[in-house]
């Protein structure tokens, strides 16, 4: 059972103490992608962060728009991506070198430019328990920050790419 009214607060005091800011707040599908849930947010303005086709699909169902989406994660396919690209989605976080590789051959295929980011993994221990710590080398998600600079480089020559930020 979960308080509407609850998140709603919840979302409203985030969106307050965030107001003096050019900040956009993205729901993490992954947290929790029921349906209610999900409308819900959609009403209160709250973007989608997605990590499959699947959350795709079920953040258009309940009207957040493309331009609010953002597609996170590792192990997207070329499927998801094709129909990320084909929703206009506000930008993908690319996590490795291969996966650039991947979305520019879809990217060519669909004639869309990807709009990027590449998630950066900066080597620092959270001290946090271990099955949630994402952002240390051993935990292989996003690109080693000593890397990282090479692969923008890549990325801003390739033709279906488009980049916009960075991601960490």
């Amino acid at each position: 059972v979960y308080s509407g009214e609850s998140i709603v607060s919840s979302y409203k005091r985030l969106e307050r103490s965030l107001s003096n800011t050019k900040t956009e707040i993205h729901f993490a599908l992954k947290a929790n992608s029921t349906l209610g849930i999900l409308s819900l947010l959609s009403k209160l303005g709250s973007g989608a962060d997605i990590v499959s086709g699947g959350e795709l699909k079920k953040a258009l169902y309940v009207n957040i728009p493309p331009s609010k989406i953002v597609f996170s994660g590792v192990g997207k396919t070329p499927s998801e991506m094709n129909t990320a690209l084909k929703s206009k989605i506000y930008c993908f976080n690319v996590e490795s070198e291969s996966e650039l590789n991947t979305l520019n051959e879809v990217s060519k295929k669909t004639g869309e430019i990807a709009p990027i980011s590449i998630r950066i993994n900066p080597n620092v221990n959270p001290t946090t328990h271990p099955y949630i710590a994402t952002g240390m080398r051993k935990n292989k998600f996003g690109v080693p920050k000593d890397e990282v600079i090479k692969l923008y480089e890549k990325a801003s020559k390739l033709k279906n790419i488009s980049v916009q930020g960075i991601d960490c």
